[in-house]
């Protein structure tokens, strides 16, 4: 803060004025980005409230060769859109199982494997203004769903 302080003082360069003009840039940027975001996070609401997830988990989990807990196919669902949601899944499995267990482990993996894609390019594309994403948000899931199998098999192998 010092450095900041010393350098504007050296610049003689107006930290009031710059102080202002940093947060009308701030507001502006805030104007762009509140609706898509305010769009997003009652989308994330309406999944969770629904209960949408929690038949799709289900499904999901008759479906599987193997025995995994309801709560990390939520989690698996729920990483590419709400880091929120999915941490609470996390919180959930390490409550139950235990941080360093077989599934404390594999829940790891996944949340420090994937990014919550949807609010990423929901954010970047309403600041660059792109209309057409072409094949960007498939491929972004696509690797979201890599990254999630490569979790399992890993959790697998490791145990």
């Amino acid at each position: 803060m010092i450095v900041f302080v010393a350098s504007a003082l050296f610049k003689k360069v107006s930290l009031l004025d710059a102080f202002y003009k940093g947060v009308k840039e701030a507001m502006m940027f805030v104007k762009t980005l509140f609706p898509s975001l305010l769009a997003f996070m009652l989308m994330v609401c309406l999944l969770e409230s629904s209960g949408i997830i929690g038949f799709i988990t289900l499904q999901l989990k008759n479906c599987l060769p193997f025995e995994l807990p309801s709560s990390i196919l939520g989690l698996a669902l729920l990483r590419p859109v709400s880091s929120s949601a999915s941490l609470a899944f996390l919180t959930d499995i390490f409550n139950t199982y235990g941080p360093d267990s077989f599934f404390g482990l594999m829940a790891s993996l996944m949340q420090g494997a994937t990014d919550t894609t949807l609010y990423v390019i929901s954010v970047y594309f309403s600041q660059t203004h792109v209309t057409k994403s072409g094949y960007i948000l498939l491929l972004c899931l696509g690797l979201d769903a890599l990254a999630l199998i490569l979790a399992v098999i890993l959790t697998f192998i490791a145990f």
